[in-house]
């Protein structure tokens, strides 16, 4: 267990270090001057060069950038903020916070209600199923610090939980939940989802967990709301949908997005028959 999280931090270390030789690097060293507070020492940093170039990056590239902690993708913006602070604020306090209500995914819901084009709508859709997904910040001397306020001003999520008090434990459960996403075999899958629960057992391994019971025909409505207890979540009200006729998510999402989800549901469908639910 320890080893893993030690192998974890060292790929952070690496990825970090490659990145400080770049203009972003740069703005590290220029904002280090005058002994900034940590958590405005991170704001002020120029995170939106990290943002990939290309705007419709595949699932597997972004799945790849998380595993290789690239600080071009989501967790890698994360773990290089970790790294920053561990090297030049050890005596700050921080956690790793799981985001349960964003922020930008409440003000795309507001958006899209006034949008009357279909392209734009569909556009805003992906964009708030994107935002929803469950993802770390940090929690910095008491402060949220989420890479993306530096494209979104006045960014604060409405609900964050704080997982547990291991950031780099977190982190590997964040990875582990990722590897077994990748899985076709959906007994495999959840069997690398327990193992990353053991690390924490945040709220995206439940959402991954959940999913994976699905596809094995072991669920019931109480799983669900169990699960939604802390906000709405459009993918967990799809599969409710799907599975027992609940009509709720059409109360809290537009049509687009329920178009959305039936497209992933064909894909994951394909991935599952292709992995074989109980393996070779």
């Amino acid at each position: 267990m320890n080893r893993l999280v030690n192998e974890i931090k060292v790929k952070a270390a690496k990825a970090a270090e490659e990145i400080m030789n770049t203009t972003f690097g740069s703005a590290v060293r220029d904002e280090l001057i005058g002994y900034p507070r940590p958590v405005e020492f991170l704001k002020r940093l120029p995170w939106e060069h990290l943002l990939p170039v290309d705007e419709n990056i595949s699932q597997e590239e972004f799945t790849r950038m998380n595993e290789e902690l690239d600080p071009h993708g989501c967790v890698g913006r994360v773990t290089l903020a970790m790294w920053l602070l561990e090297k030049h604020f050890p005596w700050a306090a921080f956690q790793v916070g799981e985001v349960v209500v964003d922020d930008l995914a409440e003000r795309m819901k507001v958006m899209i209600k006034n949008q009357t084009d279909s392209q734009i709508r569909q556009e805003m859709a992906s964009e708030l199923l994107m935002y929803e997904d469950p993802h770390a910040i940090l929690i910095v001397d008491g402060v949220q610090f989420d890479p993306l306020v530096r494209l979104a001003p006045g960014l604060k999520h409405p609900y964050v939980k704080v997982c547990g008090e291991a950031p780099w434990q977190v982190i590997t459960a964040f990875l582990l939940n990722g590897r077994a996403l990748e899985e076709g075999d959906l007994i495999a899958r959840d069997i690398l989802l327990q193992m990353a629960e053991i690390f924490c057992p945040t709220r995206n391994i439940a959402q991954s967990r959940l999913a994976c019971r699905v596809g094995l025909g072991d669920c019931a409505t109480k799983d669900f709301e169990k699960f939604l207890a802390d906000g709405h979540n459009a993918r967990a009200e799809y599969q409710m949908l799907q599975i027992f006729g609940d009509q709720r998510i059409f109360d809290h999402y537009p049509q687009e997005v329920v178009d959305i989800l039936d497209q992933e549901m064909e894909a994951e469908m394909r991935k599952v028959v292709e992995g074989g639910i109980y393996g070779s």
